[in-house]
């Protein structure tokens, strides 16, 4: 795991990641002042309000965002379109540290304020993501200790993922049935779930299997050789 073997992939991440911005960005363009705004289903300003209430000395460290110097409608427009046209800059490789800085801070913005909508997972491994970017970007070749937090953090979010899974004590997981539930409950299904769904059980017990192995055990494939990281990259 040389990280000077990856200069180029790792010259190449900090665009990645404002593609990344401009998706998560571009979206807030259509939903945040229905989800978020003044007159939304839950108001950003209200949120804060409440926050102060309930913690008046801890609010702004609780809740770090610049929705506290403004809340408006405009305000969270501002701060949409500010992210989504330096997600555009990042990907063309313009003063990426810079960038990735002021994208960490428009994100949280959004994310600590967006309560229920903003409350997975992915949120917040997107900002851990950001912060290990933003020091990647600062050396060349990529410093090993920084290469190695990166690494981690990815190891760490497949093997979470399936430990999780074994320790929340839902049967479905242990019985391997836990993906026969799946393609009727996930939160975008799609035209080809209903037909996955239609599989037989022993299908779904081998694909639960399966995925359970690639989180836990082929994960930590991610330390080893290249020709093992090279293997493991298409579950990844």
């Amino acid at each position: 795991m040389d990280p000077d073997s990856y200069t180029i992939v790792a010259s190449f991440f900090p665009r990645l990641l404002g593609a990344i911005y401009f998706i998560a960005f571009g979206a807030f363009l259509f939903q945040i002042r229905g989800l978020l705004g003044t007159r939304g289903i839950l108001p950003v300003s209200s949120f804060l309000k409440w926050i102060k209430e309930q913690q008046p000395r801890r609010c702004y460290l609780l809740v770090p965002s610049l929705f506290w110097i403004n809340s408006s409608n405009t305000a969270l427009m501002a701060v949409v379109v500010s992210g989504t046209l330096l997600s555009l800059l990042l990907m063309l490789g313009i003063f990426p540290a810079l960038l990735i800085f002021l994208l960490y801070f428009l994100y949280l913005s959004i994310v600590s304020t967006g309560q229920d909508f903003l409350s997975f997972g992915w949120e917040s491994f997107l900002l851990e993501i950001t912060a290990n970017t933003f020091f990647l970007s600062l050396t060349s070749p990529p410093n090993f200790i920084v290469w190695f937090s990166l690494n981690l953090l990815l190891f760490r979010f497949h093997f979470l993922g399936g430990i999780v899974k074994l320790q929340s004590r839902d049967p479905n997981w242990k019985n391997l049935t836990g993906v026969a539930y799946h393609y009727q409950t996930q939160p975008n299904p799609n035209m080809i779930a209903w037909y996955a769904y239609k599989l037989p059980l022993w299908f779904h017990k081998a694909s639960t299997f399966l995925m359970l192995f690639i989180e836990i055990v082929v994960a930590f494939g991610i330390f080893g050789p290249d020709v093992v990281r090279l293997g493991t990259w298409p579950f990844g």
